[in-house]
């Protein structure tokens, strides 16, 4: 699935499924290990943002004896002064805390 080429595929999956947020984890020579996130309306794409991961962490590797429940809403902080300006980073910060 190449959403950026074509979108149509993922379009009828959301619509199949009655997802408004997608996530879609791709990896090629050309973009590896990439996250691409994106949001519907009306069953057409309204924004869609591809994210390169560079440092991949497990949750078993992070050193908390906390337990986690499924049922928690994680939380988000988007810290700093570029998440005010940069026209990027506004369109990630909506995406994500829409």
């Amino acid at each position: 699935m190449k959403p950026f080429e074509d979108a149509t595929p993922l379009q009828h999956l959301c619509e199949q499924n009655d997802g408004s947020l997608f996530m879609v984890g791709n990896h090629s020579k050309k973009r590896p290990q990439n996250l691409i996130l994106g949001r519907l309306f009306d069953n057409k794409i309204l924004d869609m943002v591809e994210l390169g991961i560079e440092e991949y962490k497990k949750m078993s590797e992070f050193s908390t004896k906390a337990n986690f429940d499924p049922s928690i809403k994680p939380l988000l902080i988007f810290q700093g002064e570029r998440f005010e300006y940069a026209e990027d980073l506004i369109r990630i910060r909506n995406l994500l805390s829409g």
